[in-house]
């Protein structure tokens, strides 16, 4: 802990802002729905000459003074409820605390928290849509396809293609909130038979899946 700071003495009169901590955000936060930004500066006081201020970016979203608090408080604590947006992906949140003891003849003393960053993100309940032949000759090819709309970022989208064991390499393209992925299934004379052939789309560590029959077939 750093030394206080002392009347002439040397008596503790306060302690500085020293550490100010942000609460860890979620790894991903859903547009549209709320999360918690905390802020917790220990020790430091006295908590009356205190002002904590939590900020997105530059932009102040709330600011408390605790002035009133009994003389000998310590540390405080600071917490709001904040509506993820769009346009807070990547965004940086922090908290500043200041300790304003220029009153009692002494300085300003402030320190920030270190930033961190939210990714937010939206994936629509509805799941893909697939689409394929729904027969396949053994030693043929068919094209699949696999779409979805209302994705944000559709960029950190991951796609997953598969018929039956076979993984497919899908070309993915995007075109605003929009993904496509098309691939070529080849059926194989071990895949004769049902197979099932699913998409599955993952984003912000929620995924969205659908799944159609496939009869594999051979002439002889």
């Amino acid at each position: 802990m750093s030394p206080g700071i002392s009347n002439s003495r040397g008596s503790p009169l306060a302690e500085r802002p020293d550490r100010v901590e942000l609460v860890p955000l979620p790894a991903w936060q859903p547009v549209g729905e709320n999360f918690t930004l905390s802020c917790r500066v220990p020790g430091a006081g006295p908590r009356g000459s205190l002002t904590l201020t939590l900020l997105r970016g530059a932009q102040e979203l709330i600011r408390r003074s605790f002035s009133g608090e009994p003389p000998r408080a310590r540390g405080a604590v600071l917490t709001a409820t904040v509506l993820a947006r769009r346009e807070d992906h990547g965004a940086n949140f922090s908290c500043r605390a200041e300790l304003d003891l220029r009153p009692h003849g002494l300085g300003l003393f402030e320190n920030s928290s270190a930033p961190r960053e939210l990714r937010t993100f939206a994936l629509p309940p509805e799941p893909p849509r697939l689409a394929a032949p729904r027969l396949l000759e053994v030693g043929s090819e068919g094209p699949v396809s696999c779409a979805m709309d209302g994705l944000f970022p559709a960029s950190e989208a991951e796609v997953y293609l598969a018929l039956g064991d076979q993984r497919l390499s899908p070309d993915v393209t995007l075109e605003g909130d929009a993904l496509m992925a098309t691939a070529t299934a080849t059926a194989s004379a071990e895949q004769e038979g049902a197979r099932q052939l699913v998409c599955n789309v993952t984003l912000g560590g929620e995924s969205r899946e659908t799944q159609e029959n496939v009869t594999v077939y051979s002439k002889s």
